[in-house]
């Protein structure tokens, strides 16, 4: 028996699909396992092709952690974007993004760091 599936809100440029791996979103580092194999990866790079499997895969700060704080300056904004960058080569129809706290200003984002240390923006 084959079931009627009926999609109500289809978006105009994305038309339903019965693709799994497209349905499914990941925030890694926010310690998701699948398994016996975790998804968050502080002490470097998480697997592209694992994040590739994803239809919607979204980085943290807390990607290769033991690497940005180690570098002076720290360089998490980059190292994200490149993580972002290596898990869309993988499966170029994911959707990839980084994540980034909108209530805090943090430091270890290069393009924050140099807000908060530009005289212009302080006060």
């Amino acid at each position: 028996m084959e079931a009627n599936v009926q999609h109500v809100h289809e978006h105009p440029h994305h038309a339903g699909n019965s693709h799994l791996w497209s349905s499914n979103r990941i925030d890694k580092c926010i310690h998701l396992s699948f398994g016996n194999r975790p998804q968050c990866n502080s002490s470097g790079w998480s697997s592209p092709e694992r994040g590739g499997t994803f239809g919607i895969v979204s980085y943290d700060w807390s990607n290769a952690k033991a690497q940005w704080a180690a570098a002076k300056p720290m360089d998490c904004e980059e190292r994200l974007v490149q993580q972002a960058v290596m898990t869309k080569t993988a499966n170029p129809a994911s959707h990839v993004f980084v994540y980034r706290n909108v209530v805090k200003a943090l430091p270890w984002f290069t393009t924050v760091r140099e807000k908060l240390d530009d005289p212009n923006y302080s006060g």
